[in-house]
């Protein structure tokens, strides 16, 4: 078997971009890619009683605004002469899904979302956005994307093994999650104190509690040996829509690490008006955009819980790329002018 050249790495070079995608057999291989793993989850989506929800790309309410619990930056543009954001997330849309859809257990999409912090190997600004929302608790939408990992690996092992294995050096990583793999939960407390002598693996925050880094994540990635979920972080390290857990100081949430880091944030939500107030107003975020938001949970209380993944994260451990920009097939990356 050859062994393909490295990865065509356009965004260094955008110019090549529209010649590579027209002449490099990798972006066939991303393509498909992308293909099979969205078959997988319709399939695995719809054997749970979840079905998919159209959702426009603009809100008003956008899920990481600026202040504790985010990790991101708002993009802000102007459609028919109104200031709106680009969709960083449906969840909150997904929550008033599952309440339109009683006969259901949950919903979900995929679909751009737009992040406006500068792209680096982690994050890209437009990317690909696979979200779920549930009448269930945290254990249950762990239990979800273990298994949709676990059919979209045993898929792309069916339809496309050899040219995957090309790129990836191999398929173990495939095959493992393929053999009804669950991986291991680690409480966050412990997952700091296992990386408290690792070098610019957790960074202190003013707010008194202490992040993971892309450091850290890699070095638990490393030490579980794959596939780890890292689970009730600090909650004010948590967005404000998170669910607490028992003991007040804990968010309901949890991160699966695979591959470059975080690919999937899973967490129960606020069921209560009153407790989001309070979580806005803890992290000095103007409630102003979430009025509807609020209403919904006053008028419809419900539990859910749910989780975005990052599909081109996921397309990266899959296909074994280190840089997530090099899974992008048509560049969108802030900073020059994309073609096509």
């Amino acid at each position: 078997m050859s062994c393909p050249e490295p990865f065509p790495s356009t965004w260094r070079n955008p110019e090549r971009h529209l010649s590579e995608l027209l002449s490099n057999p990798y972006y066939a291989v991303l393509a498909t890619l992308h293909g099979v793993v969205q078959s997988a989850s319709y399939s695995v989506f719809s054997a749970a009683g979840i079905e998919s929800l159209p959702l426009p790309i603009t809100t008003h309410s956008v899920s990481s605004p600026a202040g504790l619990g985010s990790d991101s930056i708002p993009v802000m543009t102007k459609l028919f002469g109104q200031d709106v954001y680009l969709s960083d997330s449906g969840q909150f849309l997904l929550e008033l899904g599952v309440r339109l859809r009683p006969d259901i257990q949950g919903v979900w999409y995929s679909m751009p979302s737009f992040r406006g912090e500068d792209p680096d190997s982690r994050h890209l600004n437009e990317f690909s956005h696979m979200e779920a929302e549930v009448r269930g608790n945290l254990g249950d939408v762990i239990d979800l994307v273990n298994n949709l990992i676990m059919i979209i690996s045993r898929m792309v092992l069916a339809k496309m093994a050899g040219r995957i294995a090309e790129y990836a050096k191999g398929l173990r990583h495939l095959e493992r999650m393929a053999d009804e793999y669950r991986a291991p939960l680690i409480d966050y407390s412990e997952a700091v104190g296992r990386l408290s002598g690792t070098a610019t693996a957790l960074n202190p925050h003013p707010a008194g509690f202490t992040l993971i880094t892309a450091t850290g994540e890699r070095k638990l990635i490393e030490h579980f040996g794959g596939p780890v979920w890292v689970c009730h972080p600090p909650i004010m390290a948590a967005p404000f829509y998170q669910g607490r857990e028992p003991d007040g100081k804990s968010a309901s949430a949890a991160d699966l690490l695979l591959g470059i880091g975080e690919v999937v944030g899973a967490g129960a939500r606020q069921t209560s008006a009153d407790d989001i107030i309070e979580a806005l107003l803890s992290r000095e975020i103007p409630s102003a955009d979430y009025g509807w938001y609020l209403a919904m949970k006053e008028q419809m209380p419900l539990k859910t819980a749910g989780f975005g993944m990052g599909v081109e994260r996921l397309l990266a451990w899959i296909i074994g790329a280190t840089d997530i920009r090099d899974v992008q097939i048509l560049l969108r990356t802030k900073g020059f002018r994309s073609v096509p």
